[in-house]
């Protein structure tokens, strides 16, 4: 029954790395560093049978480049 589900610890981290050089910045980071998709929460609206379930965003790898003037 998705209304008695508990939750587990879950486990996410996010890293950002980044240097400044002649007024540019330069930043990598990585959200959900280990792509967790520990389960978040389970329900089921309305006594509906379907059961639906949230996780976590997946991973996501990006780069942040600002130049100041």
């Amino acid at each position: 029954n998705a209304f008695s589900y508990k939750g587990q610890a879950t486990r996410f981290a996010q890293a950002r790395a980044g240097v400044t050089v002649s007024g540019v910045d330069v930043n990598v980071y990585v959200n959900n560093l280990f792509n967790s998709t520990d389960p978040l929460n389970l329900a089921n609206a309305n006594l509906s049978p379907l059961i639906t379930a949230s996780t976590f965003a997946p991973r996501e790898i990006g780069m942040q480049i600002t130049h100041r003037y």
